[in-house]
């Protein structure tokens, strides 16, 4: 288990990725890219949630960010707290990193505000403004909820940077879905 160097264009900004959660994605979204991955054909996510004790002993050095469970939500609420603690206290392990959480319930973060690295960024996705298309293709929460959860959590945690990435990107209604992202 090693931390991995960051690949791809969609943060350019993370270095590295690295995670400590097993299993299936509560979410279960049914365009999610991890099902195209190695990982997923070898079984590392499906199956129930469970965590990979190796993976918490892995060293993160210093100077690094690092985007944490970027194959799975740290911060579904199917996630047992135990194994959002255990996580959050390796990051805390090596302070001298900025760690990226993304999470499809951004207020369930604000539960574990103590927790986090000093250096933390939040954020959460949004793929339209249209419900019907979420509820077709994903468990996870609704875009308002999620929406109106990071405007919140931006709000009362001004000290945390926060994002919104929109992905996929999928069929919207320009205006409302601006109006969505700029309140927040």
């Amino acid at each position: 288990m090693s931390l991995n160097k960051s690949v791809g264009n969609m943060y350019t900004f993370v270095t590295h990725t690295h995670s400590h959660l097993r299993g299936q994605c509560p979410h279960r979204c049914d365009y999610c890219y991890v099902k195209s991955t190695t990982a997923y054909r070898t079984g590392h996510y499906q199956g129930e949630l469970r965590l990979s004790e190796a993976a918490l002993g892995v060293n993160y050095g210093s100077g690094k960010t690092i985007f944490i469970e970027h194959m799975n939500d740290l911060f579904a609420m199917d996630v047992p707290s135990s194994f959002i603690r255990r996580i959050l206290a390796h990051c805390n392990t090596w302070p001298d990193n900025t760690y990226v959480f993304q999470s499809k319930k951004p207020s369930h973060m604000s539960s574990y505000l103590e927790n986090f690295a000093p250096n933390a960024i939040c954020g959460t996705t949004l793929e339209t403004n249209r419900a019907e298309l979420i509820r077709m293709y994903s468990r996870a929460p609704s875009v308002k909820a999620r929406a109106a959860d990071m405007c919140l959590f931006a709000k009362y945690n001004a000290n945390i940077k926060t994002f919104i990435t929109i992905e996929p990107v999928m069929d919207f209604d320009v205006e409302p879905f601006a109006a969505m992202i700029a309140q927040c």
